[in-house]
């Protein structure tokens, strides 16, 4: 869905741009104009020439958009969390709390139920809508996986359950099972939610705490995915095993976090002998 409102969003931007009213006359120099906008950010820029080339391809227009020269945005590594990281906004988040039970501005466990729903994503590379998803009966603590039903393929797969998951998991137990959340606030419906507007929801409170925290203004919430792809970099594991943890469409996605760790071991070799 969200992906169709960005497809929609700019392909209206565009069509209020250029003058053609139909593709036929449609010309390069005019695609070119809406790209290279020097009003708007390089990587907008690359967003426009994906999602406008997309459907110029599709309705085979190609010959306009391959006169269209790419933008160069260079290639930036992920931004991951690190656990200490992680720490210190968890930390923010319970003192958050605390702060508003005693002045009586929340009910008990309001906003603190978010801080195992930021583990358990930094634990498991989910996604924020894979998370808003995971309902009980898509746990298997005895095989030690999570099902995860719906992702950006459309396809169903199962990631294995890391240990200190499994243990988050049986903390946060009280019965419940069947199509309950796993990770909800006390007072919301515990079977129907909007995964976007939980995503959002999650994101906001991340980024007020990461503030608070004063680590790097840079981290998200989808920091956590990146931190924990990194994580298994930095343990050796190979591209082909990233890949499947992830779910990743490339694997030339999956080698970015192979280049991280080799930096950070470039890095700590380096200062060994300074």
């Amino acid at each position: 869905e969200s992906t169709i409102r960005k497809y929609r969003e700019i392909w209206d931007l565009f069509a209020r741009h250029v003058e053609a009213e139909e593709l036929d006359e449609l010309e390069h120099v005019a695609v070119s104009k809406f790209v290279h906008d020097p009003t708007v950010q390089k990587t907008t820029q690359d967003c426009r020439y994906r999602h406008v080339g997309a459907v110029l391809r599709w309705c085979d227009y190609e010959n306009v958009i391959d006169r269209v020269e790419k933008p160069r945005t260079g290639d930036k590594l992920p931004k991951a969390v690190r656990e200490d990281e992680l720490r210190s906004i968890c930390r923010e988040a319970v003192k958050d709390y605390r702060k508003k039970r005693r002045s009586g501005y929340c009910r008990p466990r309001e906003i603190v139920w978010i801080v195992p729903a930021i583990r358990f994503a930094y634990l498991t590379g989910l996604r924020g809508s894979e998370l808003a998803r995971v309902r009980w009966r898509h746990v298997d603590l005895e095989r030690q996986q999570l099902t995860i039903r719906k992702q950006k393929s459309g396809n169903e797969s199962t990631i294995p359950l890391v240990e200190p998951a499994r243990e988050l998991l049986r903390a946060l137990h009280d019965g419940e099972g069947g199509n309950t959340f796993v990770f909800r606030s006390p007072g919301c419906d515990p079977e129907e939610r909007s995964a976007r507007r939980f995503r959002e929801h999650i994101s906001r409170r991340f980024a007020a705490w990461r503030d608070q925290a004063g680590v790097r203004s840079e981290l998200t919430l989808h920091s956590t995915r990146h931190g924990f792809a990194t994580r298994l970099a930095e343990n050796g594991a190979s591209a082909i095993t990233i890949k499947n943890a992830l779910r990743h469409s490339s694997i030339s996605t999956s080698l970015k976090y192979i280049h991280m760790a080799n930096e950070r071991l470039q890095s700590e070799v380096e200062s060994a002998f300074s």
